[in-house]
């Protein structure tokens, strides 16, 4: 315990020195009684006290589970412990103990009795302050930290009337005086010409906005005329369509009464020709009704398989527009020449298969038309676009805004396409075949069509040519990854590990359920039963013995413990396994079940590829669920530590000697990393940075050490990943809102 700051004198405390010597421990300490308390346990021990080689006997508790209450029991021995500034010896004091060092010490005796000592001799240690001080001891602090360590800090003065001080003060306020009176004609001088300026750029604005809105009222009313004059074209072709059908039934009857006018004149009427008429009537009339029977029939199968398939047309073309809209969304914010290319592919795949889908779906010509126009004019963007991008060029202001003007059409084409979907029955369905107007799909599509007319517009009025959801983690390696395929430990190994894992779960019965080969990770399989008949299933890696997965199907039907609290069960589990440098970066809270994703964390980086996901029942604060094969390939693949089988009884020794090495990411083509500022003007100027961070992703094949950027754009947030070498942008992630998942950044 180091005491600072007292007339460049220091002192060191008698319990802080000799608590990390050896020192032989006493007969009364090792008669020392022991009593417990449900899980509280109580010690007799023997605590040094100030005076070196004098001992005191003394009662302490351990075996708390939560710091709260051990934080209480410490607060009734030592009233000025975390409590904010107190008073000592007449000096104001804090004393504040470290959360993470009372966690080891509620259950740790030897740690605890090392805390109380030196807890106890606060006091004392003032007085010494005092008594050892040149001058007038104003205040003090002691802190103990999270490894134990003691800091003692104390500030005096040699002014104790405070005459120096008061002077001092005095002159200060003077000066502060002084330059805010020049702060203030400065701030005056300078409100002055604001609003000189204001008064101008106001008068300038006014004439631009004159001008402004006779521009978009024009352009408003030749956008009205545009539309009614495509409507009245659609109108006019369909009552066209109209006449033209009423001709040609007019045509028809006429064919039919001019035969039928022959026919009575070339046969004069007679009993003979009656009596066979009426035979060949009746004949006709049997064979006709056979026929019109099996017909039916097969005329509703056949209505029934048309239905099947324009319903199943439907629903494909909803899925390919919301693909669109999702590379439409990220291509408005994407400024990477790689990103961009790989979007605007996908894009034109995309659109070209919604216009293959939309032929499968029997809408009118008018609608067809003009749904396909806008996706070709979609997939014509994408094309100019790609063209722009081979050549070297860059997406100009007019292309953001075509793209924009895209996206806003598509949108409301998704969602028609969805209500459409989702509110479908096979009623509407039916009256779609029998008739095209008059009904809900009918009216759906006439929306379809005039939004689709409106992308049209759009195109002539703004000129110009004008993505992945997935997680930056990626997946496994595969076949090329670092596969856990070597037979490392046997089966009976397996189980013994299983058992150590699992060693709070109360496990009544093991079971060996076979193996696992796969190309992601070889590995043994347990089924256990608990004490109360609940379930679980455990993946042992063959390689190490490490815990690759499990499942413990134990119902939560309360909320015992918050996420906080859920969060911190997580990681020391993790820490428990011997996964190390874990940082938790997502949680989705679902009913009474918390699912945590963790990455590798080393030098502030974090490796997206080495995740380990980790799911926490609410109601018991206990883990019922792991993930961990991501992690097995690619950190061993790198090189990096992996977790033993034995995590549970590792030494300290032990585990500094399995500390991860720094991942090596795979560099580019310059030898060295540009800084964040460089990184950060390959972003699109859309966008505004929230946080960044480094990165290492999965791009394919290849790892790739990034910039994270994370950035908003309008109502979207967005993840965008710029090479920490090249300074190119490489991927661009969105992030999709859900019920109960978010980042914890």
């Amino acid at each position: 315990m180091a005491i600072t700051g007292i007339n460049n004198s220091s002192y060191t405390s008698y319990y802080a020195s000799n608590y990390k010597n050896t020192v032989k421990k006493t007969d009364s300490e090792k008669d020392s009684t022991n009593t417990k308390d449900g899980n509280v346990t109580t010690s007799t021990v023997e605590l040094k006290t100030s005076r070196p080689g004098v001992t005191k006997t003394e009662q302490i508790k351990t075996g708390y589970s939560n710091v709260n209450d051990y934080s209480k029991y410490l607060q009734g021995k030592y009233h000025y412990m975390n409590i904010g500034l107190t008073s000592m010896q007449g000096i104001p004091t804090t004393v504040s103990v470290s959360s993470a060092f009372l966690q080891k010490c509620m259950n740790d005796p030897e740690k605890a009795k090392y805390l109380e000592e030196n807890l106890a001799a606060i006091p004392d240690c003032t007085k010494d302050t005092i008594n050892g001080c040149l001058g007038t001891v104003t205040n003090q602090s002691y802190m103990i930290d999270a490894n134990g360590n003691i800091i003692e800090t104390a500030s005096c003065t040699n002014d104790p009337d405070g005459k120096i001080a008061k002077e001092n003060a005095e002159r200060k306020a003077k000066e502060n005086r002084e330059k805010e009176e020049k702060i203030k004609e400065k701030r005056a001088a300078k409100k002055a010409e604001e609003e000189k300026a204001a008064k101008k750029r106001a008068e300038k604005s006014a004439e631009r906005k004159e001008t402004r809105e006779a521009r978009a009222k024009r352009l408003a009313k030749e956008k009205e005329a545009r539309i009614a004059a495509k409507k009245e074209k659609r109108e006019k072709k369909y009552r066209l369509k109209l006449q033209r059908r009423d001709a040609a039934l007019k045509r028809k009857q006429q064919r039919l009464e001019n035969r039928e006018r022959r026919r009575s004149e070339n046969h004069a009427p007679g009993f003979g020709g009656w009596l066979a008429a009426v035979i060949s009537l009746g004949v006709v009339t049997l064979a006709l009704g056979s026929v019109v029977t099996v017909g039916a029939v097969r005329m509703n199968q056949a209505n029934m398989a048309l239905s099947t398939g324009y319903r199943g047309a439907l629903y494909e073309l909803t899925g390919t527009i919301s693909d669109v809209d999702g590379d439409l969304s990220k291509a408005r914010v994407a400024s990477g020449r790689q990103t961009q290319s790989e979007l605007f592919t996908d894009l034109l795949v995309k659109t070209r298969l919604a216009e293959s889908t939309l032929e499968k779906f029997p809408v009118d010509s008018e609608t067809d038309v003009n749904m396909t126009a806008f996706l070709n004019r979609t997939g014509d963007v994408a094309q100019g676009i790609l063209e722009k991008l081979r050549a070297g060029e860059r997406l100009s202001e007019n292309d953001y805004k075509t793209i924009d003007t895209l996206y806003a059409v598509n949108r409301k084409i998704l969602a028609e396409l969805t209500e459409l979907s989702e509110e479908l029955s096979d009623k509407d369905m039916a009256m779609f075949m029998r008739d095209k107007a008059g009904n809900k799909v009918y009216e759906h599509f006439r929306n379809i069509e005039n939004y689709a007319l409106e992308g049209g517009i759009a195109e002539e009025n703004e000129g110009g040519i004008a993505a992945t959801n997935g997680s930056p983690s990626g997946n496994s390696t595969g076949k090329e990854g670092a596969k856990q395929g070597r037979r490392g430990i046997s089966s009976a190994q397996a189980e013994e590990a299983c058992l150590k894992y699992f060693a709070d779960y109360d496990i009544a019965e093991i079971m060996y359920a076979g193996e696992t080969e796969s190309e992601k990770i070889d590995a043994f399989n347990f089924s256990m039963t608990d004490a109360q008949g609940r379930k679980i299933y455990a993946e042992i890696a063959k390689e190490n013995g490490a815990l690759a997965g499990f499942d413990y199907f134990a119902d939560c039907s309360a909320k015992n413990f918050d996420i906080d609290n859920a969060l911190t069960i997580a990681e020391n589990y993790l820490d428990f396994l011997g996964y190390e440098n874990m940082t938790a970066v997502w949680v989705n809270e679902s009913g009474v079940n918390a699912t945590f994703l963790f990455v590798y964390e080393e030098n502030g980086v974090a490796y997206y590829p080495d995740s380990v996901s980790v799911k926490v029942c609410e109601e018991r604060g206990k883990v019922v669920g792991l993930t961990a094969v991501n992690y097995l390939n690619n950190h061993a693949r790198r090189g990096g530590h992996m977790p033993a089988g034995t995590a549970a009884e590792e030494t300290l020794e032990t585990a500094a000697k399995k500390q991860p090495q720094p991942a090596k990411p795979l560099k580019g083509k310059n030898p060295e990393m540009i800084g964040e500022d460089l990184a950060e003007k390959a972003l699109n100027s859309r966008l505004t940075v929230l946080s960044s961070r480094k990165a290492v992703i999965k791009k394919g094949e290849r790892e790739r050490l990034c910039y994270e950027f994370a950035c908003s754009y309008g109502e979207d947030g967005y993840f965008v990943y710029v090479d920490a070498f090249s300074g190119e942008e490489i991927q661009v992630n969105r992030v999709l809102a859900t019920a109960q998942g978010q980042y914890l950044r």
